[in-house]
């Protein structure tokens, strides 16, 4: 397992001094875990560097020069439900502040080894039980990641060759190139299945099922094909019973 690590701090010293904690802390443990770390220095550096890479985890200073830490936690939230986000601050005045943004922990300057210790525990542990149901694309802003249990369905765009919508329990859709049978396969084992040609549907969202329709639990519907009717249901009814089993 790889871990991406971004640091953002304007302040050389204490970003040299959070590298070398956490150098030291993966130093420690088996090879099986690899790691990467970047760094920058500027919350416009930190949003265009999230674009266009994957990381699983973000030590973010709060107090930056332009978009301050806080600012650029609201924005990056806005396309990346899943980044780990650790707030690293001298001021406790800023903690109130950063819930909006839902940060993972606080990391109190100057930092110390045994603080930044448990946190990259903690991110290890978190990273190692969600890494299966995480997932990363890439969109016309850059490389997203999705936790599988927040997407609801998969739809190709009609006239668009090898174009996705992947729509979002919170009403968010991203697009992406690829194929919607590549998908389904590699998304059959988590419950998603065709409701008709095209769209590849979540049925842990599904409410009701009708003779013709698939109804979601955030009430929109989606059209069910005769040819699915009967495929589509029974792995529905397979699913709750799992549920309770």
């Amino acid at each position: 397992m790889i871990i991406n690590i971004l640091i953002c701090d304007d302040n050389p010293n204490d970003l040299h001094n959070l590298k070398t904690n956490i150098d030291r802390f993966f130093f420690q443990l088996p090879e099986s875990f690899d790691y990467h770390i970047d760094e920058c220095t500027s919350g416009e550096s930190l949003l265009s560097m999230c674009s266009e890479n994957v990381y699983h985890a973000l030590f973010l200073d709060i107090e930056l020069p332009g978009i301050n830490g806080l600012e650029a936690a609201k924005i990056l939230r806005k396309s990346n439900n899943s980044i780990i986000i650790i707030f690293v601050t001298s001021y406790d005045q800023f903690m109130r502040d950063s819930f909006e943004v839902q940060p993972y922990q606080y990391l109190e300057k100057p930092i110390r080894f045994e603080s930044a210790k448990k946190v990259c525990q903690s991110i290890i542990q978190t990273i190692s039980n969600n890494h299966s149901s995480i997932l990363a694309i890439s969109t016309a802003n850059g490389n997203i990641l999705i936790n599988i249990h927040d997407l609801t369905y998969i739809q190709s765009v009609k006239g668009k060759k090898n174009l996705l919508e992947f729509h979002l329990k919170n009403g968010e859709i991203h697009y992406t190139n690829g194929t919607i049978l590549a998908w389904e396969n590699e998304l059959k084992k988590y419950g998603f299945i065709f409701s008709r040609r095209g769209i590849l549907v979540n049925v842990n969202h599904v409410h009701i099922i009708t003779n013709d329709q698939v109804i979601l639990k955030s009430n929109e519907t989606l059209p069910l094909s005769r040819r699915q009717a009967k495929t589509f249901h029974d792995t529905f009814v397979n699913n709750v019973i799992s549920i309770f089993k």
